[in-house]
């Protein structure tokens, strides 16, 4: 059964490409099929190119629906395979 592991962060964390390559990483090497991350907007060619599983990104929080849209857009264009939004998708 294949699976997908989700990468997390707490809040007092920076959210960076150093974390987020180091964590899609060890997740792959662990066994996951997919990874869940979210988009960084500096070094997320980086995070892609480091991980040997494909990469969807996270929605993340709210946002106005084009900045949604620019963000999956960049994601994709950077290399990841996929988005797995819930929030930006639907109005709330």
């Amino acid at each position: 059964m294949p699976t997908m592991a989700v990468t997390g962060v707490g809040k007092d964390m920076v959210r960076d490409q150093r974390y987020f390559s180091l964590a899609t990483r060890i997740a792959a090497e662990m066994g996951a099929q997919i990874i869940k991350t979210y988009y960084v907007e500096k070094g997320f060619e980086r995070i892609v190119a480091g991980c040997p599983v494909p990469i969807v990104i996270a929605g993340g929080k709210k946002l106005p629906e084009r900045e949604a849209l620019e963000m999956c857009w960049q994601a994709i264009d950077q290399g990841a395979s996929g988005v797995d939004m819930g929030r930006n998708i639907f109005p709330v």
